[in-house]
């Protein structure tokens, strides 16, 4: 199935720049940004992302206004987007993350998509410095060829 995917017309993988992050998105991404309200100060949250084969894929970065800060403002975004998907059930993912990331919390979740129906998720934030990266895939049934091709060689410019 992972050689299907990787051919897929529907999976055009290319390259994206998030803030410093290198990601690799399965489609044309659409665009976004917004103020937040993590951490002790409103914050812009900048985000990426597509929807290929019926699977949602993101990539998102903030800035807390210092290092220490990080993992707080990491942890408090971590809840809200739980809280977001209706999360009812989540387990640790043991995904490694790159050398460069200080911090990450990865997570495979079961929650709702917008009608109310059963979805599930893989989420992942990176601490690198102040800075916070999110990759998430949102899916009916999430499969490990879509989340390794999306989780692979991510890089720090």
């Amino acid at each position: 199935m992972g050689a299907f995917m990787a051919c897929s017309p529907t999976l055009n993988w290319r390259r994206v720049q998030v803030q410093d992050l290198q990601a690799r998105l399965p489609c044309k991404p659409d665009n976004a940004a917004r103020t937040v309200a993590l951490g002790t100060t409103p914050t812009l949250l900048q985000m990426k992302g597509c929807e290929a084969d019926g699977t949602l894929f993101v990539v998102s970065h903030l800035r807390a206004t210092n290092a220490d800060a990080a993992a707080q403002v990491a942890a408090q975004w971590q809840t809200l987007t739980l809280k977001q998907f209706r999360a009812k059930s989540t387990t640790p993912d043991t995904w490694r993350a790159p050398s460069w990331a200080a911090r990450h919390v990865s997570l495979r979740a079961d929650g709702s998509n917008a009608q109310g129906g059963p979805m599930q998720a893989r989420l992942t934030w990176l601490n690198v410095g102040s800075d916070i990266y999110h990759l998430a895939v949102y899916a009916d049934t999430v499969t490990e060829p879509m989340v390794q091709s999306f989780f692979e060689d991510l890089q720090i410019q």
